[in-house]
């Protein structure tokens, strides 16, 4: 019987650490949608240089970005398996000397759970 508790105790902690990584494993894969998805947007606004560099002028250091692909009344949270994840997207920095935006992308679900993603993007259209 001390064998079986001890092996309950173990399959307990081992299914809430999965549940877990499964929660981090999400909002990790939301975080990098949202930057994606960010890069396209920017990519598609305009067939030139000059249209790709006014997307990014719209922004002020501190602008938030909704959701892209992001639906309902409440575009920045996404339920899933019984988890809300809201995901808020932060210009932190636009105008510095190597030209580039800075975007933070901060997943939060549960109250204290998080993570943090930032990329730079050139103020220049790429090819794809």
């Amino acid at each position: 019987s001390i064998a079986l508790v001890s092996a309950t105790g173990m399959f307990i902690q081992a299914t809430k650490a999965n549940s877990e990584a499964e929660q981090y494993t999400t909002a990790t894969t939301l975080a990098q949608e949202q930057l994606e998805r960010l890069k396209k947007t920017a990519n598609d606004s305009s067939a030139d240089t000059a249209g790709y560099l006014a997307y990014w002028k719209t922004f002020n250091v501190g602008s938030t970005i909704n959701r892209l692909g992001g639906t309902g009344a409440n575009p920045n949270s996404v339920p899933l398996n019984n988890i809300t994840y809201t995901v808020t997207t932060t210009v932190v920095s636009v105008d510095n000397p190597a030209r580039l935006v800075e975007v933070k992308v901060e997943v939060t679900w549960s109250g204290t759970k998080s993570v943090v993603m930032t990329a730079l993007y050139p103020k220049i259209k790429l090819p794809m």
